[in-house]
């Protein structure tokens, strides 16, 4: 069950050290007064949803903790997962924008504490801050960017390569460095899940791990995956190597 998070006033927008990383951070004092009294904090346990596809836009969403999945649901019904929402991201500001019902549904997949923003004093903001109209228009540039990458890799790069370049995409969140000088990622999703996000099979995406733990540039175990080399890592999915299905 959805919990308001009771120790919300304790930590504000003007104390937040989270929002110096999103589009919010220009906001003047006034304008973040405006922005602390409009949010609501909730608490969400893992599996808990925050939003439904298809239901009325009325907030943006920012993530303080924890980690969110987002999916959209198949023509056959079936929910694929199509992005991550990590501390420090907003989202809702396309629906918000567009003035459309939400166009995918989130979930949490950790305990996760989110700051739910009126959609009203969102476009209060944007219309008499030009700096944070620049921000989301950014993010949402960056989001188009990643979203035109990703449909060209289910077109053109083959299962291994698509492999390959997701892991790297997932180094700067969720990888760390080893004593060996080596990388290690911690997958946020089951293995079936993003083998949905980079469109393919289960069964796709186990033969490609096979063969990039055959050629040592990954070592998959469980949710652990071991990269020796970044470079080589890089070099799966470049030009010049993708002769291979």
């Amino acid at each position: 069950m959805v919990k308001k998070d009771t120790n919300s006033d304790s930590l504000n927008c003007f104390t937040c050290q989270i929002r110096l990383q999103t589009e919010w951070c220009d906001l003047g004092e006034s304008e973040i007064e405006k922005l602390n009294k409009s949010r609501v904090t909730n608490v969400y346990k893992s599996g808990e949803v925050l939003l439904q596809e298809d239901f009325p836009s009325h907030s943006v969403y920012c993530l303080e903790s924890g980690l969110i999945g987002v999916r959209k649901t198949k023509a056959n019904g079936k929910l694929i997962s199509i992005s991550l929402v990590s501390p420090g991201d907003v989202f809702g500001f396309h629906e918000l924008l567009t003035d459309k019902n939400y166009c995918v549904s989130a979930k949490a997949l950790k305990p996760s504490r989110i700051c739910m923003i009126e959609a009203t004093t969102v476009s209060s903001l944007l219309e008499k801050n030009p700096f944070l109209g620049l921000s989301v228009l950014k993010s949402l540039s960056t989001n188009l960017g990643a979203a035109e990458e990703k449909i060209f890799q289910n077109a053109w790069l083959p299962a291994r390569a698509r492999v390959a370049f997701l892991l790297n995409t997932l180094i700067d969140k969720y990888g760390n460095k080893t004593k060996c000088g080596q990388t290690e990622i911690h997958l946020p999703l089951a293995r079936q899940d993003i083998a949905m996000m980079i469109g393919m099979s289960p069964e796709t995406m186990s033969r490609a791990i096979f063969k990039l733990e055959s050629d040592g540039i990954a070592i998959f175990t469980r949710r652990t995956v071991l990269i020796p080399s970044i470079r080589a890592l890089n070099l799966e999915f470049e030009p010049n190597r993708l002769s291979y299905s």
